[in-house]
């Protein structure tokens, strides 16, 4: 089972995303805390300006203190990705928490 997107690839034991040229992993082991973020984007043009929504899955992993974000196509497809991560890594919190003493707990 694979799911892929534009730059991600959930695969059975590991999930691959491609940064810049080179391809890298990330085993669901290392995922503390999973959600999606919608970001709005505002570009200048030649008519105006456009805002634009910009997807991501957002990852906390174990050895790290920043978010990991990875850009992705579409909500329902991060959706998915969810529910794959939940499947794959059970002690991962998944979703948006208000503040950060529930992600730790």
């Amino acid at each position: 089972m694979e799911l892929k997107d534009n730059k991600i690839i959930l695969k059975d034991d590991r999930i691959s995303y491609k940064k810049l040229i080179n391809w890298s992993d990330i085993d669901y082991s290392d995922i503390v805390h999973a959600y999606i973020r919608v970001e709005e984007v505002s570009a200048k043009m030649c008519c105006g300006r456009a805002n634009f929504d910009m997807i991501f899955l957002v990852l906390l992993l174990k050895d790290s203190d920043q978010p990991f974000k990875i850009q992705i196509t579409k909500v329902d497809k991060g959706k998915e990705m969810l529910d794959i991560i939940r499947e794959k890594n059970p002690a991962a919190k998944i979703g948006l928490y208000k503040n950060t003493e529930d992600r730790q707990q």
